[in-house]
């Protein structure tokens, strides 16, 4: 949110530098500072490759998997 990001704006980034239609992008929680969204597994490691670096509204997105928790 500092950025001036909606949760549009992540969504249009990954259905555009990936080909995943938006509705594989679920669960988006914008933060100030940063968002987790959810992606289907079988799609993370291309998710990661293709939107890590992309700049969107002059901020670059730096994208990384969640870690489990336990």
């Amino acid at each position: 949110r500092a950025a001036g990001f909606e949760v549009a704006d992540l969504v249009h980034a990954l259905t555009e530098e990936t080909g995943l239609d938006g509705e594989a992008i679920r669960d988006v929680k914008l933060l100030e500072r940063f968002a987790i969204l959810s992606v289907p597994a079988s799609d993370l490691e291309r998710v990661i490759e293709c939107v890590d670096g992309t700049i969107v509204k002059g901020v670059e997105l730096r994208l990384e998997p969640a870690r489990a928790a336990g």
